[in-house]
């Protein structure tokens, strides 16, 4: 269970977080490093991990590579809401990222059952489908759906 995303006191937070039950915390990728450090320092003490989410950052690529090798579990390669309402945006963005990257990643940022194939094709470590869980009539049945289209993928 993840907390929210955490922008500053790296360790302290997490620390919080895993003494309350949490296997992972998720910090905000355009952060200093220090923050991620204290994180995935207070990760290692407790046997947990830290996910670094890149949202707003403008090359995540670049930052996922970056923050691997500070120790982080997964980067989560994510378009938030705002950007995916962009003109021209496309998932697919993300899913040539993940293939990119060359480390463990997730993606969020329009995973729907169209292209949930595709992000698991790009090596994911985890698939976020958030929008085509919240936003259906019956969200059960949706996220249903969707972790059936992942098996069979």
């Amino acid at each position: 269970m993840p907390i929210s995303k955490t922008a500053d006191t790296g360790e302290l937070e997490a620390d919080m977080a895993f003494k309350a039950g949490a296997d992972l915390v998720t910090i905000l990728g355009a952060v200093d490093n220090a923050t991620i450090v204290g994180a995935v320092k207070a990760a290692k003490a407790h046997g947990k991990g830290v996910v670094v989410d890149t949202i707003g950052v403008t090359d995540r690529v670049k930052r996922a590579q970056e923050v691997s090798a500070l120790g982080v579990e997964f980067v989560e390669l994510h378009a938030g809401l705002d950007e995916q309402a962009l003109e021209g945006y496309s998932i697919q963005v993300l899913i040539d990222e993940a293939k990119r990257a060359g480390v463990p990643v997730s993606i969020a940022g329009g995973v729907n059952l169209s292209n949930i194939a595709a992000v698991k094709q790009a090596g994911v470590a985890v698939a976020v489908a958030g929008g085509a869980i919240y936003s259906a009539a019956d969200p059960a049945a949706a996220a249903k759906e969707l972790r059936e289209a992942l098996d069979a993928a």
